[in-house]
């Protein structure tokens, strides 16, 4: 069973925190644009799981706590040893860093409009691995998709 949050904020973030360490999946809606095109402010739901430090690879969506103690779900993009760099796929060039031990759930599932994507299935791997991790084209792919799709 997940439990469901509406409205995150920093202490619903931290429920979610708690729920994800006690081992249960979450539900939250999406709030903000930094990984378009796969999820889109308000109108996505999100299904987070826990992960632990041992899953932890280059290509998974997740759910962590930054340095100065704000909360992302983002794109593993590198690890180097005990550091984890973060790239929302809606933002060209901003990257943020987190350690293991600070990254507290999975993206498993995008519930959107009329679909659902779940992690594994093929439109999962394809804004994995075709979403490039070239900032000047990535930037410009993101000019054209805000102009056609969120007008």
């Amino acid at each position: 069973m997940h439990t469901i949050y509406k409205a995150p904020q920093s202490s619903l973030l931290d429920n979610i925190k708690a729920d994800l360490l006690d081992g249960r999946s979450v539900r939250l809606q999406a709030k903000g644009w930094s990984m378009l095109p796969m999820i889109w402010n308000e109108r996505d739901t999100l299904v987070l799981a826990p992960i632990s430090q041992e899953q932890l690879k280059v290509g998974l969506i997740v759910f962590a706590q930054t340095g100065s103690g704000r909360y992302i779900i983002h794109r593993i993009a590198r690890i180097v040893r005990t550091r984890i760099e973060l790239r929302g796929d809606g933002n060209p060039y901003q990257e943020e860093y987190v350690h293991p031990q600070t990254v507290f759930g999975e993206l498993v599932e995008v519930q959107q409009e009329n679909r659902c994507l779940k992690k594994g299935d093929w439109r999962w791997r394809a804004y994995a691995l075709l979403w490039p991790k070239n900032g000047n084209i990535r930037r410009i792919l993101l000019f054209f998709y805000r102009r056609l799709f969120l007008r």
